[in-house]
């Protein structure tokens, strides 16, 4: 996809993941690519809120995408699009270890 498709899948469908460019899957890439995009939006005068995230499913497969807050509000609504359009299995966690993890960043 150009650049000024994906701008356009972002302001419309919300989210870009590697199936539109496979940059996304890397972290440092990925960044890069949102930037990018990001710049060309706000060059438009629109401002919606990008964000990059690489996302752990199942089996060890990391998967990223990029998505506007504006449609996609959270990262967990990220998560589970992410999930539906890449059919990746979320990794659940039990809120006692959810918490613990919380607990350990907190140190």
């Amino acid at each position: 996809m150009t650049d000024s498709e994906l701008t356009d899948k972002l302001l419309t469908k919300g989210y870009l993941t590697a199936a539109d460019a496979p940059e996304i899957d890397n972290d440092e890439k990925g960044a890069a690519l949102r930037d990018k995009l990001d710049k060309e939006i706000h060059n438009e005068n629109k401002e919606p809120y990008l964000v990059h995230e690489l996302f752990d499913y199942e089996n060890g497969v990391i998967k990223g995408i990029i998505f506007n807050m504006d449609i996609i509000p959270t990262r967990d609504a990220a998560m589970d699009k992410l999930s539906e359009v890449s059919n990746n299995k979320e990794i659940k966690i039990t809120q006692a270890a959810e918490k613990e993890i919380n607990e350990i960043g907190n140190v």
